[in-house]
């Protein structure tokens, strides 16, 4: 049987446009506790007090404003370089032992172009190939042996540098997450390293997008 804080947090978590409410103290936890009353009984089979909803939620609100310190705000405030880079296509192929060999075979093919984009992420059964969308026939030609899992073309990489204390704020990706779901930005694929955070969407969203991550900047908001 569940808690009702911990019912609360999941019903909330699946509601990512209340959530960003809660975060930014909007919500009428009086009418958001009727709202969700019988969601909550459901998970915690027992008839629950509005006002015990309404303690969860304000909780809630208390560990938000702990995430949203004045060290995320200064990290948000020093966001360098925001850089951009269109027309780009990502492959997801099954693990294999050739895999490796393709993609270097790929990189060695395309080294001498300026413009070349590549990045490849390997996961536990499967790796994605994000790269500029020129180069998909030489791709094709190279893993013609492999077997593809995914393909989406027409995309945008969004690369945002971040100050070398970003590794030790809570919170900050998320950030980036909810600002870009709260505007309807669809997110293909995620890249990081240590000081930089790249986002993969749709050509058509990168004008929204970049609106969005360049708001940090200039408006801070939190």
């Amino acid at each position: 049987m569940k808690k009702i804080s911990d019912a609360v947090r999941e019903i909330v978590s699946t509601k990512p446009f209340i959530e960003s409410g809660i975060d930014v103290g909007i919500i009428n936890y009086s009418a958001l506790s009727q709202y969700i009353k019988k969601d909550v009984e459901e998970l915690v089979y027992k008839k629950v007090n509005t006002g015990a909803i309404q303690m969860s939620l304000r909780r809630m609100q208390l560990i938000s404003d702990k995430i949203n310190s004045n060290q995320l705000k200064i990290i948000l405030k020093n966001i360098g370089d925001v850089t951009i880079r269109t027309d780009l296509a990502d492959f997801t192929f099954k693990n294999s032992r050739t895999l490796v060999d393709c993609q270097q075979q790929l990189v060695e093919v395309e080294k001498k172009n300026k413009d070349f984009f590549y990045t490849f992420a390997q996961g536990v059964s499967e790796s994605t190939i994000i790269l500029s969308q020129s180069a998909e026939n030489k791709l094709i030609e190279l893993f013609d042996k492999e077997k593809l899992i995914a393909r989406n073309l027409g995309l945008a990489s969004i690369t945002i540098k971040l100050p070398p204390e970003n590794t030790k704020i809570s919170g900050l990706y998320f950030h980036f997450f909810k600002l870009l779901a709260w505007d309807n930005v669809n997110i293909c694929q995620v890249i990081s390293t240590a000081n930089e955070f790249t986002i993969i969407v749709e050509n058509k969203d990168a004008k929204k997008a970049i609106s969005v991550l360049m708001s940090l900047k200039t408006n801070n908001m939190l």
